[in-house]
């Protein structure tokens, strides 16, 4: 996953700010290879409800729905090792 940082200032009757930081590292240390993967969205202010970030949102917890789970911070990592070559 692509690195990134992104800010979104609403300005207005309601007022908020909607921060996400996501990204990954890869690396292998000798025959093994590891990957850790990260996504964090927050809001602030006076969001709307289809404003607050999800677990559901993208997909990115199985067995949610878009819109469950309020509040929102995703990680994973990912080891392996080759077993033939």
């Amino acid at each position: 996953m692509p690195a990134g940082f992104e800010v979104e200032l609403r300005c207005g009757v309601l007022e908020r700010v909607r921060a996400t930081l996501r990204g990954s590292v890869d690396q292998r240390v000798g025959q093994w290879h590891l990957a850790l993967v990260g996504d964090v969205e927050a809001t602030f202010g006076d969001p709307l409800s289809d404003a607050l970030p999800s677990l559901g949102d993208r997909h990115e917890m199985p067995g949610l729905r878009w819109g469950q789970g309020r509040g929102r911070a995703v990680g994973g990592v990912d080891l392996a090792w080759p077993v033939i070559g």
